[in-house]
C-alpha cells in the first residue's frame, strides 16, 4: 500500500482536532419488540480533519450530495475498531463512517465520512 501524502513524518501538531467517536448500544429487546440501542461515546481522540476539497465541492454541487470529510487519527485499540456502524462528532456535526483505511504500516487510519 503505498502511503498518502502528508503521512510520512506525521507530526503530532498536525492532529489538532479533538473528535468524539461514537458507537450504537446493544440493542433493546422488550419482549415484544427489538430497538436499536443509542449512540455512546466511546472516546475521544485527536485527528487531522480534511475536508471536501474544492474539486469535489464543484463535482457534487446541485447533486444534492453529502460531501465526505476525511479523518486522520493515530491508530490505537480503539480507532482500528471504527468501521461503517460508528459515527464521529466534530464541531456540533455528526459523521457517519463509510470507509476506514490504514496508512503508513498501520500507525495512522483514515477514516471517511459524511455529515447526517
Amino acid at each position: 500500500m503505498q502511503a498518502l501524502p502528508g503521512f510520512a513524518g506525521m507530526s503530532a501538531g498536525k492532529l489538532d482536532r479533538i473528535i468524539t467517536l461514537l458507537k450504537r448500544a446493544a440493542d433493546i429487546d422488550d419482549g415484544y419488540t427489538t430497538r436499536p440501542g443509542s449512540w455512546e461515546s466511546e472516546g475521544t481522540r485527536k485527528a487531522r480533519y480534511l475536508p471536501a476539497m474544492a474539486k469535489e465541492i464543484y463535482e457534487h454541487s446541485g447533486r444534492g450530495e453529502q460531501l465526505p470529510a476525511v479523518f486522520e487519527f493515530r491508530s490505537d485499540t480503539l480507532t482500528r475498531q471504527i468501521d461503517a456502524t460508528w459515527k464521529l462528532e466534530f464541531e456540533g456535526r455528526t459523521y457517519e463512517v463509510t470507509g476506514t483505511q490504514t496508512v503508513d504500516r498501520n500507525r495512522y487510519i483514515r477514516v471517511t465520512g459524511i455529515a447526517g
